[in-house]
């Protein structure tokens, strides 16, 4: 929505609610989609240089999703003491049951599972060759999945390409449009390979990819037959599971997701009061007596909610 916002250099005030909202909730999921508000602060300015809008229905239009992005923060400084958590900055508090420090050890633990690039941009010894190594090759767990979903992207995307190039007809783009989309699919990758490109990080720009891919196709070169259109639709429907999956179930017989109860055991760290902690990782589960931050007594407070904090 945002790219066909600058690409068609005007849009309503619905549109421009929506599209403000989308980008508050995407952020609200990944705190990795920050800059997508840097796109959405350009276009401001886009729009406002190109009198498309004006800024008195720029901010009205904005009512919605600022009232929501307050009641957000307010309910994360709730709940962990921070307004965006799990940025360690924005952890200004006094509240009795925060641990000071706390939220920089998950900010580190987070940034150094996502492998990003900036690590080793920053470090004089590592080069990109290290990092593609220590991302596709050397990680024992993760590794053959990263290489098999991006092999599986760049299959699919050289696929579309040659059947959108062979099959349809398209239209030519404006240079302006053209580099929109190339700086926007260029900078958000850039930024995705800087802080961890990983599977469920890089979903919506590769998404975004392949739907560009067809935003300018007006009409098939050929009649198409429906049988043809149907086989490849069920065709597409059987590739949504991902190869793995199949392979799972034809090896193991597994037809059900695993069950955590019994199959995402981890070994434990007894606590006290018959609280755990999970040794080597930092995942609890659906266990409600897990914590994955080990220190001091853990004590229950009961009132009109339920607070478990640290006894110093």
């Amino acid at each position: 929505m945002l790219i066909y916002s600058f690409t068609k250099f005007s849009i309503s005030k619905l549109e421009l609610s929506t599209l403000s909202l989308f980008i508050l909730f995407s952020f609200q999921l990944k705190i990795s989609s920050a800059y997508l508000v840097l796109w959405f602060l350009i276009f401001f300015v886009f729009s406002i240089y190109t009198k498309s809008t004006s800024i008195n229905k720029f901010l009205s239009a904005l009512v919605p999703t600022l009232l929501f992005g307050a009641i957000w923060v307010v309910k994360n400084y709730l709940i962990n003491g921070c307004f965006i958590f799990p940025i360690n900055s924005t952890c200004l508090n006094s509240f009795f049951w925060y641990r000071e420090g706390s939220t920089k050890n998950i900010e580190l633990y987070t940034s150094k599972t996502s492998i990003g690039f900036n690590s080793y941009f920053t470090d004089t010894n590592l080069n990109f060759i290290n990092w593609f190594n220590d991302f596709f090759i050397n990680n024992e767990f993760y590794g053959s999945f990263y290489r098999g979903f991006y092999i599986n992207f760049l299959i699919s995307f050289i696929i579309l390409y040659l059947i959108k190039k062979f099959l349809f007809k398209q239209k030519h783009y404006d240079l302006k449009i053209q580099v929109i989309i190339f700086f926007f699919v260029s900078s958000s990758l850039l930024y995705l390979l800087f802080f961890g490109p990983i599977p469920r990080y890089s979903t919506g720009i590769l998404s975004a990819t392949i739907g560009l891919l067809g935003s300018n196709i007006t009409s098939s070169k050929f009649k198409l037959d429906k049988k043809f259109l149907t086989i490849v639709f069920i065709f597409s429907l059987i590739l949504l599971p991902r190869i793995n999956s199949y392979k799972t179930m034809l090896n193991n017989f597994a037809i059900t997701l695993p069950d955590p109860r019994f199959e995402w055991n981890y070994d434990e760290i007894e606590l006290n009061d018959g609280w755990i902690a999970p040794k080597n990782t930092d995942i609890c589960w659906i266990n409600l007596y897990c914590t994955s931050e080990v220190g001091e007594s853990i004590k229950t407070q009961n009132g009109f909610f339920k607070t478990m904090y640290r006894e110093k």
